[in-house]
């Protein structure tokens, strides 16, 4: 097609996402295909940071990762909403941050980026094993990260390690999922590889990233050490690291900068003994830079390193100590390090792998050639006409439901509290606006009463009540319902469980 496809790509501003936001705007500056809308969710106002401070955990009620995912959820569903007539598709990462948006994503194709499930996540503990998330907040985000998935046009997982887990936790069968992970500039970094020269004296040893404690400095510091002055450990932070005789630090250094680049280019290798980590870029771009890696085996490191470094248990001195020893060899390091460029050529150089975005972009936002589209306009026609013919019949039928009635109605088939449901409901209405919220309440009354809900097939019944549902849990009072009250939802319905907080 000639006209350029619209795309919103939004993040949610936190870890990594700087950086891939950064790519992506690097990558398709000069793309006259596409013509591209960035938006990060903001920094928490005065009101969210109350309503995300930490509280004393008692049982399930702390609810912190639910309360953050809920927060972006909401934040990226206005900016849907505030966008959506200008673009054609948006691409959201993370599925953290769809968790409330999905009508917004019936009426905007919405393609979902993942580095790691709700799973993957939890099992790699970021905050300690102290800080494990209980069984019930697991099983809710389960619930609300399915419903997300099944939502969006299409799920990109980074890797074959999340792809894995996507497949294994939820049933993708109907879920349009490709691998891809974006890439980054290969050829800016192997300026780095380029510039690298030969040098005496101990192996030096380059380590990046913040929250160094949860990175395992310590543990590579204690390796440095045990190797008795045969290396010499450069680190870059914006965390406060104590200089010393082998530790040598960097406050200053930005990402993605040429003073970062030239510190890839003194370096022999890049060491990354972390607890938890699920898809760090560090590692990829010390691959682009030429350097081998030794890194722990956690998340999708060892997919990323594959034979181009080596692989570590966390918290383990000897043994990182050992693989540093080995990589003292000048001919070793230059052997993982010419590979390591070539799986970057091969996975993970951003101009191939975002054009493998923008093809499924492409996909999702225009799926039908100009004559399809055209036949798909005619159908919609059609629906839209018996649709309102529909109404016109049923609504006297319907209209003899006084509101606290139907409240009542929409309670008792979808187990919720009356109350609750009249809550849902005029979240619905204002959601929809009062004519096209009229016409979903007239279906599902008629998906639920006889003498019309003996005739119907199940699977128009069930569109039937889900047109209606769908907008209640879409809206922040069904979910935060789930947070306060800490009571999962369970069959037949979708709310059934759920409770109104007395």
């Amino acid at each position: 097609m000639s006209e350029r496809l619209r795309v919103l790509f939004l993040d949610e501003g936190v870890l990594g996402h700087r950086t891939l936001t950064a790519q992506l705007k690097a990558t398709l500056a000069d793309n006259a295909a596409v013509e591209t809308t960035f938006a990060t969710v903001p920094e928490p106002n005065r009101l969210e940071r109350l309503f995300l401070r930490r509280w004393k955990r008692i049982g399930d009620a702390d609810m912190f990762a639910l309360r953050w995912r809920l927060r972006w959820s909401w934040r990226v569903r206005r900016l849907l909403e505030r966008r959506r007539r200008s673009v054609d598709v948006a691409f959201i990462s993370t599925q953290a941050s769809a968790l409330l948006i999905r009508g917004p994503m019936r009426r905007l194709p919405c393609v979902l980026s993942i580095d790691a499930t709700v799973g993957q996540f939890t099992a790699l503990e970021y905050g300690g094993p102290g800080d494990a998330w209980t069984p019930r907040q697991q099983r809710l985000l389960k619930r609300l990260e399915r419903r997300a998935l099944r939502g969006a046009a299409a799920v990109v997982a980074w890797t074959g390690w999340n792809e894995q887990a996507l497949r294994s936790e939820y049933d993708m069968s109907k879920v349009r999922l490709a691998t891809i992970h974006p890439g980054l500039d290969g050829a800016w970094w192997g300026q780095a590889a380029a510039a690298r020269a030969t040098h005496e004296g101990p192996l030096r040893v380059l380590f990046v990233g913040n929250e160094v404690e949860r990175k395992g400095l310590g543990t590579l510091v204690d390796a440095v050490g045990r190797l008795e002055g045969e290396a010499i450990l450069d680190v870059v932070s914006t965390d406060p690291v104590p200089e010393s005789d082998l530790v040598r630090p960097h406050r200053n250094v930005k990402a993605r900068t040429e003073q970062l680049r030239d510190l890839y280019a003194t370096a022999d290798v890049l060491a990354l003994p972390t607890r938890a980590d699920a898809v760090p870029w560090v590692v990829l771009e010390a691959m682009a830079a030429g350097l081998p890696v030794v890194a722990s085996d956690v998340g999708a490191i060892g997919e990323l390193v594959g034979d181009s470094g080596e692989l570590v248990q966390p918290d383990d001195p000897e043994q990182l100590a050992a693989a540093l020893r080995r990589l003292a060899d000048p001919e070793r390091r230059r052997r993982l390090g010419a590979r390591a460029l070539e799986r970057v050529r091969e996975s993970y150089d951003s101009p191939v792998q975002v054009q493998r975005l923008l093809e499924l972009l492409e996909e999702v936002a225009r799926p039908a050639s100009e004559p399809g589209r055209g036949r798909i306009r005619r159908r919609t026609f059609v629906a839209v006409g018996a649709g309102v013919a529909a109404v016109a019949v049923a609504a006297p039928y319907v209209a003899l439901i006084p509101d606290d009635e139907f409240e009542k109605l929409v309670a008792s088939n979808l187990g919720i509290d009356s109350k609750l449901a009249g809550q849902l409901l005029a979240r619905a209405r204002a959601e929809y606006g009062g004519a096209e919220y009229d016409a979903r309440a007239t279906v599902f009354a008629l998906a639920v009463r006889d003498p019309a809900a003996t005739v119907l097939p199940d699977s128009a019944r069930e569109k039937a009540i889900s047109g209606l549902l769908d907008p209640m849990l879409d809206a922040p009072s069904a979910s935060l319902a789930y947070a306060i009250t800490g009571t999962d939802p369970g069959s037949p319905g979708a709310c059934a469980g759920l409770v109104r907080e007395s």
